[in-house]
């Protein structure tokens, strides 16, 4: 049975020198066998400009700038984890450690996977409601890490040469 309480420790950069700090926390903390970080969070626009770089599209997301979170349910070991970057990084980071209910950090994540439309296809998760249509075929997938989100490239697929990953008009 999991926990009720997550916290999360965040590491916020000045963003004066996050590009050079960032990369040295990152490795302390795969130094401190810390390997389970998230890196900024950012929203995926599906219909990507794809004349724009990755490493572009990065840093127009807040990329050098972006926090680190790491989540745990032991409060004990990120505090002595906070104490450990405070002592190597003093001032040229920021950190936090904030109390989060585990059921809205395990379940929240739903609230991003909207539905995908194809000409043929809308791929859907159960709890988002998708009109019926007779122009394209409802798929419903329960997004998780066992099957996964319907986003991979496999997914995408289905749509090329299509105006695709846009809402039809019923």
């Amino acid at each position: 049975m999991r926990p009720d309480t997550t916290y999360e420790l965040k590491i916020t950069f000045d963003p004066l020198r996050a590009k050079e700090v960032k990369e040295l926390v990152k490795a302390f903390l795969q130094e401190s066998g810390v390997f389970e970080f998230v890196e900024g969070a950012l929203d995926v626009d599906l219909n990507h400009d794809y004349s724009v770089s990755e490493e572009e599209l990065f840093e127009q997301s807040g990329g050098s700038t972006s926090p680190l979170s790491i989540y745990k349910y032991d409060l004990d070991y990120l505090s002595s984890l906070k104490a450990d970057l405070e002592k190597a990084f003093g001032q040229k980071i920021d950190l936090d450690i904030e109390k989060l209910p585990t059921l809205t950090w395990t379940e929240g994540w739903k609230q991003s996977f909207k539905p995908i439309y194809t000409d043929m296809f809308c791929v859907h998760p159960p709890w988002e409601a998708v009109k019926s249509s007779k122009n394209y075929k409802s798929i419903e997938i329960d997004p998780g890490m066992a099957f996964g989100t319907g986003q991979h490239e496999t997914t995408k697929l289905l749509a090329w040469g299509s105006e695709a990953l846009r809402p039809p008009s019923i």
